[in-house]
């Protein structure tokens, strides 16, 4: 469990399908994703029982984003092990949660945790150029602009952050 003054972030159960779809299958929500919008539950059941085994294996994943205020699932937050070895951050929230600093909250803790906890020395996060959103939420939680990559065969702009 990771916390934060307005949030609760907890790994994901098979049960949160229903609610992650809300958000995952939302075309806006998912503009710059690889894989697109889910196109029912079903896809995120199974994405979910991904982030479990990357729990299990790596003791994190992307996790359920909960509002204190109403125990809402509003979003998914965490880190996931790319396949050349680097660690990625990644954040989505609900669109009705948008411009509240959600995102921003949830990314500052898992970073926070990353480094700290996990002991992490670098984070990375994949960003198309045109995500001004997901830049905004980088730059405010200390990343930078290393130079651009291709990530799932999409031209992006990796942002880094490194242990202090």
């Amino acid at each position: 469990m990771l916390e934060t003054p307005r949030l609760l972030m907890r790994p994901f159960v098979v049960d949160d399908a229903p609610a992650l779809f809300r958000i995952l299958g939302d075309p806006h929500v998912m503009r710059f994703s690889v894989g697109g919008p889910h196109q029912d539950a079903a896809v995120t059941a199974r994405w979910i029982e991904g982030a479990i085994r990357h729990q299990d294996k790596y003791g994190f994943a992307m996790s359920a984003v909960l509002s204190r205020d109403d125990s809402e699932l509003i979003g998914k937050c965490g880190l996931a092990v790319l396949d050349d070895g680097r660690t990625e951050i990644g954040y989505r929230m609900r669109r009705d949660r948008w411009g509240a600093g959600y995102a921003t909250e949830a990314a500052r803790a898992w970073l926070d945790r990353g480094f700290r906890t996990l002991g992490l020395t670098a984070i990375v996060a994949m960003i198309e150029e045109a995500n001004h959103p997901s830049i905004r939420v980088a730059r405010k939680i200390g990343m930078r602009a290393a130079g651009p990559e291709v990530f799932h065969g999409i031209p992006v702009i990796a942002y880094v952050a490194a242990r202090q």
